[in-house]
């Protein structure tokens, strides 16, 4: 009966905060007037459509899908000891990572060393509880942060030095882009977590201005499917910004405040591939959710730098993932699991979290590296000299290693 009576309380405490949240969130938006939203442009000529192919049948050697490749080891210190990387910034020669384990971010230089945290915990100035995203604003030249618990908007300087907060009408979770110098972008994917706004619930995407009045939406999502989670569908490249919606495998580009609809992958001849016409029309999100988990689908979002697209493809058997990639200029796609790749070179990762340039960035654990070191040392195989020595200064601890690579397209016999 206690554990009844503490239950209730517990889920009657939940829904009061959940309605003071919504009552909070909609009276910061009375200062925007609704009736003044638009529906902002998505071009959608000339889509590229592309086959996704399964994974190579034949062993692949990294060195022939890597054209170059380089580590930075991120700085391990006492005021930034970080537990997994969730997203990772690269602007102005200064990356910014956002740690799951801390719930915090922290910036470093382009060779990995340590120039501060971002934010403090707690209520004050500067002072978050729950670093959710963070972006850059390539324009005015600040790092942006985002608290869904108190619901505000952290800007700070490219050191991190903190400057001012905004509170907002409207939730994103982890999809926030700053596409023009009055233009924010906020992937909200129909959650319900916006349902204050009810003029513009039905679209993916919605837009503020700097002050952060609601402009208008783009991207009408379906209106039988509302996805419980809202993933990260934003990616970017220096000042570009990319788009990959949920429930289709398809890639959108910004050109200021017009979404382009750029690609179209097609997963024809794979198992189960999700298809959004088959939805279920029931309201039961339950059936829907299991419905999209147990499919063959892209997982968002697409990363791409001038020459390529990268992407991770979810399948009934999630042990079975695999990545693919996309030449835009020869038309070529390869797809591989990296359980079946031939490391051939001293190239590792474990994941990849965002572009840069010409590079894709991904991350890989120390002790991986170390490990790597010791099977070279007792095969006599010879490693890159800069490569050992970075290698030898490592500890299993530290924090993960960045690594940045450019691919190539494998020629085949």
């Amino acid at each position: 009966m206690k554990h009844t009576i503490l239950g209730s309380m517990f889920l009657f405490a939940v829904i009061g905060c959940q309605h003071k949240k919504n009552d909070v969130l909609t009276e910061n938006l009375k200062k925007t007037d609704l009736n003044d939203t638009t529906t902002f442009v998505t071009v959608d000529r000339n889509v590229v459509k592309v086959r996704v192919p399964h994974p190579a049948k034949k062993q692949l050697k990294t060195s022939a899908l890597i054209e170059e490749f380089k580590y930075i080891p991120i700085e391990t210190a006492d005021s930034a000891l970080m537990g997994q990387y969730k997203n990772i910034h690269i602007f102005d020669n200064r990356i910014c990572i956002q740690d799951v384990e801390t719930r915090m971010a922290y910036l470093f230089d382009i060779d990995g060393k340590y120039i501060n945290k971002i934010g403090k915990t707690g209520r004050g100035p500067g002072e978050m509880i729950r670093l959710t995203a963070l972006t850059v604003d390539p324009f005015n030249r600040h790092l942006v942060a985002y608290d869904a618990f108190l619901d505000k908007l952290f800007y700070f300087t490219l050191d991190g030095q903190f400057l001012f907060t905004k509170q907002m009408s409207l939730r994103s979770n982890q999809n926030i882009r700053v596409i023009t110098p009055n233009r924010i972008a906020f992937g909200v994917n129909r959650t319900e977590d916006n349902s204050h706004i009810q003029e513009l619930e039905h679209y993916n995407i919605l837009y503020t201005d700097s002050a952060l009045n609601v402009l208008g939406g783009t991207l009408p999502a379906p209106m039988n499917f509302t996805p419980r989670y809202s993933p990260t569908s934003f990616s970017s490249n220096q000042d570009r910004v990319g788009y990959t919606p949920l429930l289709t495998p398809d890639f959108f580009e910004f050109t200021e405040d017009t979404l382009v609809h750029k690609y179209h992958f097609d997963y024809v001849g794979f198992d189960k591939p999700f298809v959004l016409e088959d939805l279920n029309s029931s309201d039961e999100n339950g059936d829907n959710m299991d419905f999209l988990f147990s499919s063959t689908r892209m997982l968002p979002p697409i990363l791409f730098t001038d020459n390529f697209l990268w992407f991770k493809t979810q399948t009934p058997d999630v042990s079975d993932e695999f990545y693919s990639y996309y030449d835009k200029f020869s038309d070529k796609m390869i797809s591989f699991r990296p359980c079946d790749l031939e490391y051939d070179t001293e190239f590792r990762f474990a994941s990849v979290l965002t572009a840069y340039e010409d590079y894709l960035v991904g991350y890989v654990q120390a002790a991986h590296l170390l490990h790597l070191k010791e099977n070279y040392d007792k095969s006599n195989r010879k490693m890159d000299p800069a490569i050992a020595d970075m290698i030898d200064n490592l500890q299993s601890d530290d924090n993960d290693i960045l690594v940045f690579f450019k691919l190539s397209m494998p020629i085949f016999d």
